[in-house]
């Protein structure tokens, strides 16, 4: 399933819990803690006077999940600060073309990166050829 363009059909209405549960289509895990704490420290952008997530709540969410395995919740912040601080000006699809950015580069790390013991010879033989 493409993440983006379900996102794209998606209604810009939906409550907590609508939001845990579409994130579990995709597998991933948000429980309703987390989520009200992420927009507690500005991780997450302030819901509207309606209380309804929107498209670009969801594409937050993900980019959030994504990059928490590799950095801090303060780091991500910094990372993704031009997006939350300009979250009502820029439009769904800037939302959406940023996150293809990412997914496309995500997809192309995955592809070129040696595996794990692949890198663990190459440290080992520059090591060798130093001695």
């Amino acid at each position: 399933m493409d993440f983006a363009n379900v996102v794209k059909n998606l209604t810009d209405k939906m409550i907590i819990s609508n939001t845990i549960l579409f994130f579990s289509r995709f597998e991933i895990e948000f429980t309703k803690t987390m989520i009200q704490n992420y927009t507690r420290i500005g991780l997450l952008p302030k819901l509207s006077a309606n209380r309804y997530y929107t498209r670009k709540h969801l594409v937050i969410l993900y980019l959030i999940n994504s990059l928490k395995t590799a950095y801090s919740l303060e780091e991500i912040s910094r990372l993704l600060r031009e997006m939350i601080d300009r979250f009502e000006d820029f439009s769904l699809d800037k939302f959406l073309c940023i996150l293809k950015e990412y997914i496309h580069e995500r997809e192309i790390y995955a592809e070129t990166k040696p595996p794990l013991n692949q890198a663990a010879v190459t440290v080992k033989s520059k090591e060798t050829s130093l001695l």
